[in-house]
């Protein structure tokens, strides 16, 4: 059963490196990793591209919309439970 890791993150560069780290950890073998930059100003944005693991998938919005608007937008493209 494939399961669905979801991580918001709006000007998080002080603690997406380790939630990264953390989710890449998991040794269930059906985990999909998705995490959606809601327009980031700060280093977010480099920390997350710099990590270039197949095993996640990158949302970027062009807008912030806020906690509740990404974490929808990312459940919409999560195909796991």
């Amino acid at each position: 059963m494939k399961m669905s890791v979801l991580i918001p993150c709006y000007n998080a560069e002080k603690f997406i490196q380790r939630s990264i780290d953390s989710v890449l950890s998991q040794s269930y073998s059906e985990l999909e990793r998705v995490i959606v930059d809601d327009e980031s100003t700060d280093s977010t944005a480099k920390i997350i591209n710099s990590d270039q693991d197949s095993r996640i998938r990158i949302i970027r919005l062009e807008y912030n919309l806020g906690v509740v608007k990404a974490l929808n937008i990312g459940l919409d493209a999560c195909s796991g439970r």
